[in-house]
């Protein structure tokens, strides 16, 4: 049975904006089929295929039923490897498959496989030709069902049959500036996993990258890329949701993409770089307050409720960073709820798969494009390497701006360490790479809690401000609250310079695990 590669760009709809979707020109224009589809998702009781990356549906069109097996490749949402064929029943044939690793992953859970949940989907259709390229165009209406509880159903699939990537992403294009749409990196079978465990919106952390020694340095860039935005997408529902963790993951997942554009900096130098960036700033910066507040709360507001826990003052001044909390809260959901950042989401994805940069003739940019990936790692950790072991040999030395500098530094040497771990293979070398990531971790970490520190002082001196005096606030009470809490992070400004000067010595001990 072939293996083919699915090239797909999903993305999520409004239900009230269908009447919009189904008067565009692009489904009022020639042929539209529309067909129901019925589809089962089969699974062992402990799920061993999606913990293998697998999924496992049988589909019935009309009066035949087809398999289709589904694996994910490299974190992309938009490349999924797809196994398919006709079978005889409802009930998926293991034993007509052909392809030995994926027969091999499913042969010991042949026996246990069961349906676990179904969709049942209204599909209107059609293929269009767009500037050389054939995309099949498919708008999928209906509900998931797991149990007792089920999901509706609304999203775009652009299917590329043949052509360029760049053909998706101006069919969509077209389709949002009619239309409010965003990327989606959730499969049908993602969701019912979800409604099936009953599941919250909750954090995901960021993928592991398989960048091979084999890969090209604009190939790394692509897979790194895929990855990152991946885990921004992942955490927009828990950041709706005003879930902490969620939104701490999707900053995570914005600056792991802009370091790893600052890594590849050079190959992509075109004229869309720069405005990417500033985008993907934007949504960090949208992010930020939220951000701050929930540390502040877990780190400062939170313990001190156990030492001064009737302290009226400090229940005035918890109640007031509440309220700013909740509404960082509000504000970065209303951000990442956007039209802006679905454009932004779909602007970066479009860059990274089919930019300028990926098809400039500059005789330099493409042979950046084809060195090895091994090789520019290597330069680009070894530069970032030697700039940190010469700024860190002062820590005590550095004014609050620039041990921030240097946190930064560390924090983008330690996700490119994470990028290419599987580029330098060998035991020794892993070893040398995890302590490296260690060290680096505890620096970012002891850097982290003094800029901290260093930034809270202007939140605390600004409560007795701005809070509004009534017959139950005291500015005095307020005023010594938020001493009492400047100081008990004051005091730990010692503790944390003897942990910084600690990681650095031992940074400046490992060794280089590229070489």
């Amino acid at each position: 049975m072939p293996r083919d590669q699915e090239i797909e760009l999903k993305l999520d709809v409004n239900r009230e904006s269908l009447p919009r979707i189904k008067a565009h020109p692009l489904f009022g224009d020639g042929e539209v089929l529309t067909r129901s589809i019925p589809s089962v998702y089969f699974d062992t009781d402990d799920f061993e295929l999606r913990d293998a990356g697998l999924s496992l549906r049988v589909r019935r069109t009309g009066g035949a039923y087809v398999q289709t097996i589904k694996s994910n490749t490299f974190g992309n949402p938009m490349l999924r490897g797809e196994w398919e064929q006709k079978i005889n029943g409802p009930n998926p044939d293991l034993k007509a498959i052909r392809d030995k690793p994926l027969k091999r992953v499913l042969k010991k859970t042949d026996a246990t496989i069961k349906p676990i949940f179904e969709t049942s989907v209204r599909r209107s259709m059609r293929q269009l030709n767009n500037a050389g390229s054939t995309i099949e165009l498919a708008l999928d209406i209906g509900e998931i069902s797991a149990g007792d509880r089920s999901e509706t159903l609304c999203e775009l699939e652009l299917e590329l049959k043949n052509g360029s990537p760049k053909a998706l992403f101006e069919l969509a294009r077209n389709l949002s500036e009619t239309v409010p749409m965003l990327v989606s990196v959730r499969s049908k079978a993602e969701r019912g996993y979800t409604i099936l465990e009953r599941q919250s919106p909750k954090s995901e952390k960021a993928l592991a990258v398989p960048v091979l020694p084999s890969c090209s340095a604009g190939q790394a860039f692509q897979m790194i890329a895929r990855v990152c935005i991946r885990q921004v997408l992942a955490n927009r529902p828990g950041v709706l949701a005003g879930d902490a963790e969620a939104v701490h993951q999707m900053r995570i997942g914005l600056r792991r993409l802009r370091t790893a554009i600052s890594l590849f900096d050079e190959l992509l130098a075109d004229d869309q770089r720069e405005s990417i960036k500033q985008e993907l700033k934007w949504v960090t910066g949208e992010l930020g307050p939220a951000r701050e507040l929930d540390v502040l709360q877990s780190e400062v507001l939170d313990p001190l409720s156990t030492v001064i826990p009737r302290d009226a003052g400090r229940v005035e001044a918890k109640e007031e960073f509440e309220l700013r909390r909740q509404r960082a809260h509000e504000a970065a959901a209303k951000a990442v709820d956007s039209r802006r950042f679905a454009a932004t989401i779909l602007s970066v994805a479009e860059w990274v798969e089919a930019g300028p940069w990926t098809s400039s003739r500059d005789p330099l940019m493409s042979a950046r494009k084809k060195t090895p990936a091994k090789e520019h790692a290597a330069v680009e950790l070894a530069r970032r390497r030697k700039k940190i072991r010469k700024q860190a040999r002062e820590i005590s030395e550095l004014s609050p701006r620039q041990r921030h500098k240097l946190r930064i530094r560390a924090k983008k040497l330690r996700y490119a360490s994470e990028f290419f771990k599987d580029v330098f293979p060998g035991k020794k070398n892993a070893r040398r790479r995890k302590s490296m990531i260690s060290a680096l971790k505890e620096l970012q970490t002891a850097l982290g809690g003094l800029n901290d520190i260093n930034s809270r002082e202007h939140l605390m001196s600004d409560v007795p401000k701005r809070h509004p005096v009534s017959p139950r606030t005291s500015e005095r009470r307020l005023s010594f609250a938020a001493g009492v809490m400047y100081g008990s992070q004051e005091a730990q400004v010692s503790d944390l310079m003897v942990l910084a000067k600690k990681a650095q010595a031992t940074f400046q001990e490992t060794k280089a695990f590229w070489n």
